[in-house]
């Protein structure tokens, strides 16, 4: 359900009376068009009004007409274009500007709302150890109605791009297979502090900056692709151990909260010519430290909820954009908020809007009355009375479809507003 912005002014210029298309006939000049199908418009252009090419070398360019030759179908405006235009051609004829009809459509999906909204189900925030206040997405309009705490959906293994992920097969005591050798660090196989399997990395790094990484063969190949690692540490210390994607720089997760096993997550979007690809981990500059590494997995896409989660009730939306929760959440899982955003806003043609038939008719009567107060506050005293009769019809326009079409705000399912 969504309308492009070439919709939306059309329809919306249409029902103010105030709607011309037609195509060139052959090649113009910098200051003139013919169109001989303008002959069947009821309404001719007139002097004033604004030219808008959809099509061509000119798309987009907008020229105010000069005047308008009946018998011969000829439209003129005085500022010359660049070249010529050329048969086949298409344009609009408008009596608003068509920069002013896209802020009057952009201006309607926000007075619109909470009458029409953009439905919002979104997984961001990922929860951590005793962590109890997250900010929300600034897209969510007055907090979410739903909270959920999901589950991530299961990675395929066998589309992971790491070799000996689980640290199993070692070329010595001090050297995992396929891994490369470590900056500021010192490994050792590990077999006591284990996740799975037989074996995990131990790591103690120096006092300096460390990095750990594998290096993925034919890095090219992922050009434009999301990547996204996840790695399990075990640490007792905090701040001091993230996920790593290298390219020509780290893109990092969260610290590990130095609580024991953690599974550490981060995405990059590689470049359009990548010249590296590496995952691993980055430790921080500080007293040595001694950390555990089991289980990598690198794959080619963001990591998505599975499930519709675990309805939370002890939960609060603050008028700031922090949500909090009483308890603690489970470590490292997506919560789902369910909630109402904006329609998104349009700029070019193909943009859209998530909205469609009958709902657009109060996104027109909203974007109406726009226009119709623009031209009230600047219009001379002999023409303000008819525009304050258009504004007051669009205006009753608005009431009425509002009635008709509007969505309704779903109830809030959560506890008394308080924590308590």
């Amino acid at each position: 359900m969504a309308t492009t912005l070439a919709t939306l002014r059309e329809n919306l210029s249409e029902r103010l009376d105030d709607w011309i298309e037609g195509v060139v006939d052959a090649t113009g000049t910098k200051n003139s068009i013919v169109d001989a199908g303008l002959e069947d418009e009821v309404r001719q252009p007139t002097e004033g009004q604004f030219l808008l090419f959809t099509s061509g070398t000119y798309d987009g360019n907008i020229r105010k007409i000069s005047g308008y030759t009946q018998n011969n179908h000829t439209i003129r405006w005085e500022h010359p274009l660049a070249g010529n235009p050329a048969a086949t051609d298409t344009f609009e004829i408008h009596s608003f500007h068509p920069d002013d009809i896209k802020a009057a459509i952009n201006y309607a999906r926000l007075s619109v709302y909470p009458w029409i909204y953009q439905h919002l189900d979104d997984t961001t925030l990922v929860s951590r150890a005793n962590q109890h206040k997250y900010t929300l997405p600034t897209t969510m309009v007055g907090g979410p109605f739903e909270v959920r705490l999901a589950r991530w959906a299961s990675i395929d293994i066998e589309e992971q791009l790491l070799d000996n992920a689980g640290f199993e097969s070692w070329d010595s005591s001090s050297a995992p297979s396929d891994w490369d050798s470590p900056t500021n660090i010192t490994l050792a196989q590990e077999d006591d502090w284990v996740l799975s399997d037989g074996y995990s990395a131990k790591g103690t790094s120096t006092t300096s900056a460390a990095s750990f990484y594998q290096t993925v063969s034919s890095h090219a190949d992922y050009a434009g692709q999301r990547m996204s690692l996840s790695i399990w540490v075990f640490c007792m210390t905090a701040s001091r151990v993230k996920a790593s994607i290298y390219d020509s720089a780290a893109t990092e997760s969260s610290y590990h909260q130095g609580k024991g096993w953690e599974q550490l997550t981060v995405s990059y979007t590689m470049p359009a010519s990548p010249t590296a690809l590496k995952a691993g981990v980055t430790v921080a500059a500080g007293t040595a430290l001694t950390f555990y590494l089991d289980d990598a997995v690198l794959w080619s896409g963001q990591r998505v909820a599975d499930d519709v989660g675990d309805l939370l009730l002890n939960w609060i939306a603050h008028e700031n954009g922090v949500l909090e929760f009483r308890q603690s959440l489970s470590s490292d899982r997506p919560i789902r908020l369910i909630g109402m955003g904006y329609l998104s806003s349009v700029s070019a043609d193909t943009d859209t809007m998530e909205l469609d038939d009958p709902q657009t008719e109060l996104l027109y009567a909203e974007a109406a009355c726009f226009l119709y107060r623009r031209s009230l506050a600047k219009s001379p005293s002999e023409t303000q009375g008819v525009y304050g009769l258009l504004l007051a019809y669009w205006e009753n326009e608005v009431h009425k479809w509002r009635s008709r079409v509007g969505m309704g705000v779903p109830p809030t399912k959560r506890n008394a507003p308080g924590l308590g």
